[in-house]
């Protein structure tokens, strides 16, 4: 299996975890009220996987993969600001 397959498959597996921790409640719904633990867990988990930003960019590059692209130097700088 190539390494991007590997890769994308270990971050679906930590996001479903992340998802199975919230108890199934997108950011949209009633708060989450996780325990100590879920919560520090969820947060390892949002690190490790770049959440929310790079899953939303998977996702987009899912629906629409022609409309995908990189974004220039300028504008990534900008975010460091």
């Amino acid at each position: 299996m190539p390494v991007d397959e590997q890769v994308e498959q270990q971050i679906e597996k930590l996001e479903a975890e992340r998802e199975r921790l919230r108890g199934g409640r997108a950011a949209t719904t009633r708060p989450w009220r996780p325990t100590a633990s879920a919560w520090r867990r969820s947060a390892s988990i949002s690190i490790a996987v770049g959440l929310p930003a790079a899953s939303a960019a998977r996702r987009a590059t899912r629906l629409d993969p022609g409309g995908a692209h990189e974004r220039s130097a300028e504008t990534v700088e900008k975010y460091w600001q």
